[in-house]
């Protein structure tokens, strides 16, 4: 009898975020797989009946961030007999003060990330940098990286590259700050004669914001352009302040384009040493980045780094053996 596993995660990681469906998909391929998460109407309560249920009737919780749902199911989880394997996001280990963003500007979030990861079964961050994060600010010394993984076949350049720069994210007033979405207006504006484009879902309020500021040679486009775009960009930028992991950076990487990233959280470990790098808030030397990477022959070398140490079968292998042993431990 397959095992029975609980999924967690909220509906906008399920709907948003590719590196919470992958992980869906890994699961459900090896074993019974029931996502869970809170309906946007359903009081807080009810869904932790609903949770405490599922739990009761499954081998292993899968518990996509550190929020205070991931809390309930290690509690529960302990109740029930169920163990809990907790998958920490950028947020749950980044403090930058300058934004507010991180766990401990959240009220009582601090200490419920700590708590939640420590009653946990099993604690697996997606890079180098998640894992030294949780030892520094919650003392958690036992977790165990399996890095987030791009499938090499679906993502991989099958047509000549043009000159196009591009970057991807979730556009919204948030992310123009972290993902440095002003700084990547402000590079075109420099290089007005190379096409750049933001490609990712968008709220109203952000578009408007950029539109107001974008150069003539800068498009925003729809979130269903982006696998075609990858495939055509010649640069890929992740100008962030800062990212757990940067699986839009590797999946442009496994399509070949030239990485212009900055020195932040798990960027350098994803995209390697042949990257070119630039300063986050310095637009001036992401511009020179940039024109740096346009003048790059191949980008081949950017695959090979993806298909060698970030492919979506690398984390099938190690998460489906690291559930197996948590299980028959």
């Amino acid at each position: 009898m397959k095992m029975k596993v609980l999924f967690l995660a909220n509906r906008e990681s399920l709907d948003r975020s590719r590196f919470v469906r992958n992980d869906l998909e890994i699961l459900s391929r090896h074993f019974q797989v029931r996502p869970i998460s809170k309906q946007e109407s359903e009081l807080f309560p009810v869904f932790l009946a609903r949770l405490f249920r599922g739990l009761l009737v499954s081998d292993v919780c899968y518990v996509w961030f550190s929020g205070w749902a991931a809390l309930y199911a290690a509690l529960f989880g302990r109740i029930a007999g169920t163990k809990c394997v907790i998958v920490p996001g950028g947020f749950d280990v980044a403090d930058i003060p300058q934004l507010r963003y991180g766990y401990r500007y959240s009220s009582g979030w601090k200490g419920r990330f700590r708590l939640a990861l420590k009653m946990a079964a099993a604690v697996i961050p997606v890079s180098d940098y998640c894992r030294r994060r949780l030892e520094e600010e919650h003392g958690i010394y036992n977790s165990r990286v399996i890095h987030n993984g791009v499938d090499v076949e679906k993502f991989k350049c099958n047509s000549p590259k043009e000159p196009i720069v591009l970057t991807v994210a979730f556009i919204n007033k948030k992310n123009i700050v972290l993902k440095g979405l002003e700084d990547f207006l402000r590079a075109a504006s420099l290089l007005p004669r190379t096409d750049f484009f933001i490609a990712g879902d968008a709220s109203e309020e952000a578009v408007c914001h950029l539109k107001s500021k974008a150069p003539a040679n800068l498009r925003l486009v729809e979130g269903s352009s982006i696998p075609e775009l990858y495939r055509r960009a010649k640069v890929y930028v992740q100008a962030s302040v800062v990212e757990s992991f940067g699986l839009a950076l590797a999946e442009a990487m496994a399509c070949e384009c030239v990485p212009v990233a900055t020195e932040r959280g798990a960027l350098p470990e994803v995209a390697g040493p042949e990257a070119i790098y630039t300063e986050y808030g310095n637009p001036e030397k992401l511009a020179e980045a940039i024109s740096r990477a346009l003048t790059l022959k191949s980008g081949k070398v950017f695959r090979q780094r993806i298909i060698d140490h970030f492919s979506l079968e690398k984390r099938e292998e190690k998460l489906i053996f690291q559930i197996r042993s948590l299980h028959a431990g």
